[in-house]
């Protein structure tokens, strides 16, 4: 373990910011670009097999790094440096200071106008994602940071997929690049996902849309999910999510101004075909809306004051089906780049839907009920057996 004053290549560690089973993270001075960073240094013992050679963590760490750092937009964290030094793999990224976007929910002193600015610089930063071919697949408010400067930045791209060519007509671009997860294996956080996420099945820029709109409907309602608040059985978080329908935001934020009810529920359409095709198309509507309620605020100053961000390095594995990020405090605030390969927030799809305040209806419609929760049983019946499996 590295402690303050020692060198790691060019960089200066100032401190440990965090830990986890995959590494550990420390904040670290550039002396060559006069900057402080954040620097992601792979495990010794995770990074290398018996043989010595990279392992594929490591491997899929520096190519996912590599990916995002092709990302150069105000509302994504960047990437300033991937690469190894005598066998360890490292991601050197940028160190920002504010809260996240999840300390907000609920909170009265934020503005409705505030909040779709928020979500309109999220959907500027996915878009921009997108149009280079990479699929988040991990958006949710605890990867949102509302940064000191007003700016929000997309977190922790640890579960990134390249996409060939530009995210915008699927049909165009069916073929993964080497960035690919194994086929069937589920990536995300369950309250967040797309139904066609959960079900394993292929997944494009729509998908991360999906993920945008349980974001943005928590943040307009102050907390209420558009899956698990309309689940009066309490149905297990993939039922609900693939045979339930979310009940219209209007009714549950009747203050909201015109349109906003519309873009947030048409994301939310169970099938990609009858969502936005782009992200763009979503902060076209939204900066519409916003220049209706007059100029957005720059600067969220107000609204918070000034944590240093800090992820420690989660040690889930796509083997575990529990994370534990749900336990951090509320005032706690992260930076993050990309993160552990395949494993960032892979809950157990079958893990009982917490419960939501407020009105409860009867039994959710759906498009296509029986389809959906058949393939869900499957789904979840395929992971708890490959789970036994790896116990073993």
């Amino acid at each position: 373990m590295l402690k303050a004053g020692d060198t790691f290549h060019r960089y200066r560690i100032d401190g440990k910011l965090g830990e986890g089973g995959m590494g550990l993270v420390y904040r670290a001075y550039d002396p060559l670009l006069h900057r402080e960073i954040a620097l992601k240094i792979v495990r010794a013992e995770i990074a290398r097999t018996p043989s010595g050679q990279l392992t594929e963590a490591a491997i899929r760490l520096m190519r996912e790094g590599r990916a995002v750092a092709s990302l150069n937009h105000p509302n994504a964290i960047g990437i300033f440096d991937v690469g190894e030094i005598d066998g360890t793999p490292y991601i050197a990224m940028e160190l920002a200071t504010g809260r996240l976007l999840s300390t907000f929910i609920g909170d009265k002193r934020v503005t409705v106008r505030q909040r779709l600015a928020w979500l309109s610089q999220i959907a500027h930063g996915l878009d921009a994602a997108h149009k280079q071919g990479l699929v988040h697949r991990d958006v949710k408010p605890e990867n949102m940071m509302v940064c000191d400067t007003g700016e929000v930045k997309i977190l922790d791209f640890g579960v990134v997929k390249r996409i060939a060519g530009p995210v915008v007509d699927p049909a165009e671009a069916p073929h993964s690049e080497p960035l690919q997860t194994r086929v069937g294996v589920v990536m995300g956080t369950p309250l967040y996902m797309a139904p066609e996420q959960a079900l394993g099945e292929p997944i494009d820029g729509r998908s991360d849309q999906f993920s945008w709109a349980t974001v943005a409907y928590e943040l307009l309602s102050s907390g209420v999910h558009p899956t698990t608040s309309n689940n009066p059985r309490k149905l297990p978080i993939a039922f609900a999510l693939l045979s339930g329908e979310p009940r219209p935001l209007a009714e549950v934020a009747p203050d909201l101004p015109p349109g906003v009810d519309a873009v947030v529920m048409r994301a939310l359409s169970k099938l990609p075909a009858e969502r936005f095709a782009t992200m763009e198309a979503i902060f076209v509507e939204l900066d519409a809306i916003l220049e209706a309620l007059g100029e957005p605020p720059s600067s969220s100053s107000d609204a918070h004051s000034s944590v240093t961000t800090v992820r420690p390095w989660s040690s889930a594995s796509s083997a575990s089906p529990n994370s534990s990020e749900s336990s951090k405090s509320p005032e706690s605030a992260e930076f993050s780049g990309s993160s552990e390969p395949e494993s960032e927030e892979e809950e157990a799809l079958d893990e009982p839907a917490p419960e939501e305040p407020g009105p409860r209806s009867g039994w959710p419609g759906s498009a296509r009920p029986w389809l959906l929760a058949f393939a869900a049983l499957v789904l979840l019946a395929a992971g708890l057996v490959g789970y036994r499996f790896m116990l073993k």
